[in-house]
């Protein structure tokens, strides 16, 4: 399936040689693509800041043998080329780090640098830039889609597991085998060819959980505590789906049915006003059965609105489709992208 991103470019034309070999090209060149939700250094107004899942930096390059990135960031990147997977980075707190240096300097070649990890496991990232060889040059960037989805929720949303075993030996361990390039979003928005955010953490939920949805959805960046507001009239999805339920109904205490009902249903008027236009989908499952679903259901069905969907998944995993904690694996993932797709297709006309 062809990947595609959500785009904002930005910045200064400026090209810095440095020595007689590389050359630096700033972050906020605006042939560099920041996919996602992400804030500009507002002192040096260089650096870029962002945390949150499934962030994308994109660039294409020409007549340069080698290519490095200037990335602080814990977790991993998956690196592709020209589409195809090629590496994972793991940044740390290096200021350069090496992508390629085999290219073939008659070649263009399109980057694709994908953040794996949610903010929790990932804190800050911090992306300057990237360096090229004296004399090659960065080509225009691809146009955005014209078709957006926003996916927000829980660790299923952020792929918590979707590469691990059954039993993966803790939160900690289930954490490495987390990216959420293979969920069930990403396949369904690459399958429509549209551009797509993700907003979730693991345990973030509308009622008792320590990480309340309307304590973060409106921020830049999760960890951002001195970043202004999030500006949401910038990037507008014609589709939101939301998957959140599973964490406050595991909570402890869980949350009552008519907590549930409040806050979930407050979350949702706040999309209408937020977003008019946009088409709702909610998902129930596939952590939780029963009584929340059977809520959720009859609190869509009260909206009486032909763009707010219920969305059932409720128990539809076999024990080859389970990664860590019973989350999806990539089988399991497919499993949703199958359930959801061809709703998001009819619902918002995407043949």
């Amino acid at each position: 399936m062809k990947a595609t991103w959500i785009t904002l470019w930005i910045g200064s034309l400026i090209l810095i040689a440095l020595g007689d070999e590389m050359m630096f090209i700033p972050a906020v060149h605006p042939s560099i693509s920041i996919v996602g939700r992400n804030q500009i250094d507002v002192i040096g107004k260089k650096s870029i800041f962002f945390d949150w899942s499934g962030i994308q930096i994109y660039f294409n390059i020409t007549n340069t043998k080698s290519v490095s990135i200037d990335l602080q960031s814990g977790g991993t990147y998956a690196v592709s080329v020209d589409g195809s997977p090629n590496s994972i980075l793991t940044p740390g707190n290096a200021s350069k780090v090496s992508l390629a240096n085999t290219l073939d300097v008659s070649k263009s070649y399109q980057f694709m640098i994908f953040k794996q990890h949610e903010p929790s496991s990932s804190g800050t990232a911090v992306f300057d830039g990237i360096w090229i060889e004296k004399g090659g040059s960065i080509n225009p960037p691809r146009l955005p889609s014209e078709r957006r989805l926003e996916w927000i929720g829980g660790s299923v949303t952020c792929g918590y597991g979707i590469k691990g075993p059954y039993v993966c030996n803790g939160d900690s361990a289930a954490k490495q085998y987390e990216t959420s390039y293979p969920s069930y979003g990403g396949l369904v928005s690459r399958s429509l060819t549209a551009d797509y955010s993700f907003i979730c953490m693991s345990g973030l939920g509308v009622t008792t959980t320590d990480s309340k949805l309307s304590d973060y959805y409106g921020k830049v960046m999760a960890n951002g505590k001195n970043v202004g507001p999030y500006m949401f009239q910038q990037w507008v999805p014609q589709g939101i789906i939301l998957d959140i339920g599973n964490s406050d109904f595991i909570a402890k205490p869980p949350a009552t049915i008519e907590q549930f009902k409040a806050g979930y249903t407050k979350f949702i008027v706040f999309l209408q006003k937020t977003y008019p236009n946009a088409n709702i989908f909610n998902v129930c499952g596939p952590l939780i059965s029963g009584p929340p679903c059977d809520s959720l259901k009859d609190m869509v069905a009260s909206f009486n609105s032909s763009s707010i969907y219920y969305v059932d998944m409720q128990k539809i995993f076999t024990v080859k489709e389970k990664g860590c904690s019973g989350h999806p694996n990539e089988a399991g993932a497919s499993k949703m992208s199958d359930i959801i797709l061809p709703i998001i297709k009819k619902a918002l006309n995407w043949n």
